[in-house]
């Protein structure tokens, strides 16, 4: 009857537990590795509110670097821009920027115009008296008219406009002096470099760099466009390369979960290994992961009941603490080996496994205080993990042990590992004489060692 309802209570935790995990969202937003602190506000700041950096930058030139084709390039991003339109179902793509606005161009020369006295310096106003000649007023305006005439002049006619004489005219070319990059041009309002072999163009995504969930389908959207204008004869030679931040960060996220899963793996996988070596048990390993499994998914519990989400980084490096947890059940089953008592056992190592527990717990909780994210998640998620995996050792693990299991545990105790641990190393001089050696010469070698700080 009571061991019915401990197996009862047991499988339920297990089932609470998963439907929390299951309802847990996994993140990779790599900004959690910035402190929240004042001094790194800006760092913080940059990452989020430039939207510069949530662009997407596309570079098409021809296979031949040294050949020159503007107009083949401009026709190859406009078919772009209109197929991966066509085929984005998801909604991925918010803008693309293929030309440069005439109306961002229209505000800039406005603004200037209605402060030119607060841009005009000495020399400027020298220039704008001499105008006043008539021969002079006359020879700008008919230089105004031709301008306006030519193709160029569909851009510049509100400008021309508001501004016959060109007055504005130096405040605007000494803006071109903050020009970044002096080798890029404009063409027929697209962006090129300065002999036309390069075009660029930017794609604004929906999501942000941080939404790497939906950015990850990105990189197949644009392959899928590329693929598709390559195979036709007018652009067969003609490549397009991009980049962005949300293919890095997806990329990343990506590989993190394939590391993780990976990492947990093989460690899992090399703790059977060692396990069924010691016990000489095949089922002996299993009852090994019984705390194991329900500190895991206690740990994703209390991260779903305090913070709703849990960093890639922070699971990933949470598989570090897996021989930690493992070693309470494994201390249990190797006390058992010895004293043939579960009643005894637990007498044992009820005390000490807690308190040690205890403080253990305490340290991983103490990066709770941390002014990084995913250290704090790392924390909250391994406490959570060891405290499980405590519970399950000293309340559910003993009800599945069976006899026929404690007969199996008798067995086999000559093993290497069995001889290490019986063997008395404080009363090994030659081992204690390595060891202090070894300790001095570490204190010598610390002052060498470069600690990074940044």
């Amino acid at each position: 009857m009571r061991k019915g309802l401990v197996w009862g209570l047991f499988f339920g935790f297990i089932v609470l537990f998963l439907v929390f995990a299951l309802q847990l969202r996994y993140e990779n937003d790599l900004q959690k590795i910035i402190p929240h602190r004042k001094d790194k506000q800006d760092i913080q700041s940059l990452l989020t509110s430039n939207k510069s950096l949530e662009k997407i930058i596309f570079s098409v030139s021809l296979q031949d670097s040294s050949s020159q084709d503007p107009e083949a390039l401009m026709d190859y991003a406009s078919q772009f821009s209109d197929y991966i339109l066509s085929i984005d179902k998801k909604k991925l793509i918010k803008k693309i920027q293929l030309q440069q606005d005439e109306n961002e161009f229209q505000k800039l020369v406005s603004a200037i115009q209605d402060n030119l006295p607060l841009l005009l310096n000495e020399s400027d106003y020298i220039k704008i008296d001499s105008l006043w000649i008539n021969s002079k007023i006359e020879n700008r305006l008919q230089q105004t008219y031709q301008t306006l005439l030519s193709p160029g002049g569909v851009a510049l006619k509100e400008a021309l406009s508001n501004d016959p004489l060109g007055l504005s005219f130096p405040a605007i070319e000494r803006l071109q002096q903050l020009q970044f990059d002096k080798q890029t041009t404009l063409y027929d309002g697209f962006i090129f470099d300065d002999q036309l072999r390069y075009l660029t163009f930017f794609i604004e995504t929906t999501h942000p760099i941080s939404d790497t969930k939906n950015n990850k389908s990105l990189e197949q959207l644009f392959e899928t466009t590329i693929h598709k204008l390559n195979i036709s004869e007018e652009n067969k030679n003609i490549t397009c390369h991009y980049f962005g931040g949300q293919l890095v960060a997806s990329g990343n996220a990506i590989q993190m979960q394939k590391d993780t899963i990976i990492t947990l793996s093989i460690t899992i996988f090399l703790l059977l290994l060692l396990f069924y070596y010691y016990f000489r048990s095949l089922t002996t390993p299993l009852f090994v992961l019984i705390p194991l499994s329900f500190g895991a998914l206690f740990g994703l519990a209390v991260m779903f009941v305090f913070k709703g989400q849990v960093s890639l980084m922070a699971l990933g490096a949470s598989s570090a603490i897996l021989g930690i947890a493992v070693n309470y059940s494994l201390h249990f089953l190797s006390h058992l080996k010895h004293t043939h008592s579960i009643e005894k056992t637990i007498s044992d190592l009820c005390k000490p496994m807690t308190i040690g527990s205890f403080t253990t717990i305490s340290a991983f909780l103490g990066l709770l205080f941390m002014h990084t994210p995913v250290l704090q998640e790392l924390g909250l998620l391994t406490a959570g993990n060891l405290i499980g995996a405590i519970i399950a050792t000293l309340i559910f693990l003993p009800h599945f042990i069976s006899n026929r299991l404690l007969h199996q545990l008798d067995k086999n105790n000559n093993t290497w590992i069995e001889k290490i641990a019986n063997t008395a190393l404080h009363e090994k001089k030659g081992f204690m004489l390595f060891l202090f050696l070894g300790i001095i010469t570490l204190l010598f070698l610390y002052p060498k060692f470069n600690l990074m700080t940044t």
